[in-house]
């Protein structure tokens, strides 16, 4: 498998993961989070994972979660 192939999954799985682990909540989950906010920067899509996340944490009642995250896109971006 050539690097740049090998590459294309992870930027793909990106945003869900992102997605999944806001849902989820735990400690752990945020401390990925923060990580891959410093790895991924600008690269995300974020548009794109706070349109999707937000009726999934509606769902869910934990909308201040939101805040969370867009408090650690704020601050690594």
């Amino acid at each position: 498998m050539s690097t740049s192939a090998s590459r294309c999954p992870c930027t793909a799985a990106r945003p869900k993961t992102t997605i999944l682990k806001t849902v989820a909540g735990r400690g752990q989950d945020w401390v990925d989070l923060k990580r891959i906010t410093q790895r991924s920067g600008r690269a995300m899509d974020w548009e794109l994972v706070l349109r999707e996340l937000e009726p999934l944490l509606e769902m869910t009642g934990q909308p201040e979660s939101m805040d969370r995250l867009r408090g650690i896109v704020e601050i690594e971006r």
